[in-house]
């Protein structure tokens, strides 16, 4: 394995840590959700703190990823 493998190694288990962990946060949204639904007006809030939360991580991801590739 060259230098280059071996340095992005470390960076490859973070991000595969960070996908397991928005795969469990999706997971607690569908089950949160489904119970929300029934009450509406709960649903909202709920919403206003998860998305933002989902788009932080997403952006993260994606420096990583960008990373990654240089």
């Amino acid at each position: 394995m060259s230098l280059n493998g071996q340095a992005t190694q470390p960076l490859r288990f973070i991000r595969i840590r960070s996908v397991l962990i928005i795969s469990r946060m999706i997971r607690i949204f569908r089950r949160t959700s489904s119970y929300l639904v029934s009450h509406r007006d709960l649903y909202p809030p709920f919403l206003a703190v998860f998305v933002p939360h989902l788009l932080f991580w997403i952006i993260l991801l994606s420096i990583g990823e960008i990373k990654l590739q240089l």
